[in-house]
């Protein structure tokens, strides 16, 4: 059974100030658009901002900045490539992207599955859930995929796309943060070659 494509974000490591990267701000920069407010979700945070405008829920603090949404197909690299142009002084070390798919666990009946030795999940009946991880090193990003296996309930698979980038050349962190699609597309080809599985067109 495909998996269910339902979480994605873009990350940019960096001392990002809250007080800049405001709701108002991006509609400003001309990062969305003015009938984007209507959207607008304010969060709580202890340090830094947390806000939702459009499609995207977005977190701002002094180590990073996080564009998220619950739709793949909403390109979150390419609002947060926006954010490190317009602060094109502001120095960024690393950028990912990060997608979760998921399914339900009679749906992932036959697929590939944690094992320890020559034991499988149902060895593990006490387990809460049993997870699988590797890294893959693609041309300039690392990916790490794991796979959680919550019996009886669900099958969630991610994938964390981590380019490291020279602080002092901002043009690299905003060429890594607009790699979101191919990162997408990558994530789906190794969906099949690793899992054996799909995604699904829904």
């Amino acid at each position: 059974m495909p998996l269910r494509p339902y979480f994605a974000e873009t990350v940019a490591v960096g001392p990002f100030n809250p007080f800049i990267v405001t709701p108002e701000w991006l509609v400003r920069e001309k990062v969305f658009q003015e009938r984007d407010v209507k959207d607008f979700r304010p969060g709580l945070l202890t340090e830094g901002a947390s806000f939702g405008i459009g499609a995207f829920e977005w977190i701002v603090d002094y180590r990073r900045i996080t564009a998220s949404s619950r739709r793949p197909k909403d390109n979150c690299g390419t609002k947060v490539a926006a954010v490190i142009r317009l602060l094109h002084h502001t120095p960024v070390e690393a950028v990912g992207h990060n997608f979760h798919f998921m399914c339900q666990w009679a749906e992932w009946r036959g697929k590939r599955l944690p094992q320890l030795g020559d034991q499988g999940v149902e060895a593990f009946r006490h387990a809460s859930q049993v997870s699988w991880a590797a890294n893959i090193r693609r041309d300039d990003a690392l990916i790490e995929t794991t796979l959680v296996a919550i019996p009886g309930e669900v099958v969630i698979v991610r994938f964390n796309h981590e380019h490291r980038t020279d602080p002092q050349k901002n043009s690299e962190a905003e060429v890594a943060a607009e790699k979101y699609g191919i990162d997408f597309r990558l994530s789906v080809e190794l969906l099949q070659q690793i899992y054996d599985s799909e995604m699904s067109n829904e």
